[in-house]
This record gives C-alpha cells, sequence and structure tokens, in this order.
C-alpha cells in the first residue's frame, strides 16, 4: 500500500505570505508541518480496491483493467494521526522555534484545526477510481478450469487517481467564514 505524489511544501509556498523576513517564517513552519504530515499520512495509506472481474476472468493473466470508485474515506493511514489538531499544531510550533512570538500559538492551533476540519471533508467527497489493476490466473487451465480468479495482483503506477468534489465554504459560529478555501490574495 501506499500513495505516491508530489510534497506540499512547494505548493503551499506558492501562495504563502512571505514578503517580510516574519512571514516567510510563519509561512516554512506552516509548510513543512503539513507537508510532512502529509508525505507521511500518503505513503502510509492501504486498503482493498475491487475488481469484479478479476474473480473469474478467463485467461492466463488478466489484462489492466480500472478499479471500481471507491470513497477514499474507506482507506486509512496510520499517518492520519499527524493531521490531529495537537500534533500538527506542534510540529508548526517546532518548525517555527519561537515559542514566545506574539499569536503564533493560535495561529497555529486555529490553522491545525482548519486543515484537519477540511481534510475530515475532504475523505469522504474523494473518490480513488481508474487504478489499473492486472495479474496471473495460476488456475486457469483449459478445458478444465477455462476461467479462475487472479492471484497476487498489482496495480500499475499510474497517475490521477482522485477525483474530489468541489468543498462548500465552512461558516463559522458567527455567519463569518472561519477556513478559507481560496490561495492567499492581497
Amino acid at each position: 500500500g501506499g500513495l505516491t505524489g508530489p510534497p506540499l511544501l512547494p505548493l503551499i509556498l506558492m501562495s504563502a505570505p512571505k514578503d517580510t523576513p516574519m512571514q516567510l517564517k510563519y509561512s516554512l513552519a506552516i509548510a513543512n508541518a503539513v507537508s510532512t504530515a502529509w508525505q507521511t499520512w500518503q505513503s502510509g495509506l492501504t486498503g482493498t480496491l475491487s475488481y469484479p472481474a478479476f474473480a473469474a476472468f478467463p485467461g492466463p493473466v488478466a489484462p489492466p483493467m480500472p478499479s471500481i470508485p471507491m470513497p477514499l474515506a474507506a482507506f486509512s493511514s496510520p499517518g492520519e494521526s499527524q493531521f490531529s489538531p495537537s500534533t500538527l499544531k506542534s510540529a508548526m510550533e517546532a518548525n517555527f522555534a519561537n515559542p514566545i512570538a506574539a499569536h503564533s500559538s493560535e495561529l497555529f492551533d486555529s490553522l491545525a484545526k482548519a486543515f484537519n476540519t477540511v481534510f475530515q471533508m475532504f475523505k469522504p467527497m474523494t473518490l480513488v477510481l481508474l487504478v489499473l489493476g492486472t495479474g496471473p490466473i495460476p488456475s486457469f487451465a483449459p478445458p478444465f478450469a477455462p476461467v479462475g480468479p487472479v492471484a497476487g495482483g498489482s496495480a500499475l503506477p499510474t497517475p490521477f487517481h482522485f477525483l474530489t468534489i468541489p468543498l462548500p465554504p465552512i461558516p463559522g459560529p458567527t455567519g463569518k467564514y472561519l477556513i478559507e478555501l481560496t490561495p492567499f490574495k492581497r
């Protein structure tokens, strides 16, 4: 199991505030924490994909076939614990390395909670689909056994297997939006 994707650090830093040395320091602390947590989560992602045609295939090897779409929430990763608000906040604070900076604790706390909230919404709204699988059919022996199940199959390393429904804005208790789902703009 596992998922391979690009590190999020450069993607986050593209739109993070970095006009001043302090903005850059905050942005690096946040981006490093989120990117590291994401890499840990994705590398440990496991689950069972569904290939109904692999139950009884008429041939010695099943050709590459797409999996049945499944919600990402059906998969698990021990790395998901890195997204708990307290763990993510601690990582941001450790990266920032300035425990007495004004409002840093509150900023990291709110960002960690926001990231966790959006991530928990992302999982059920994201489908894992079109993962190409293939594998041998060791019991295939025509004419006595003209079909058989795939045993020891594998997924082919092809990109783009997530389809995410756009996330709606998340209103806060006052009706104002607490979480902005668009890049930082001036």
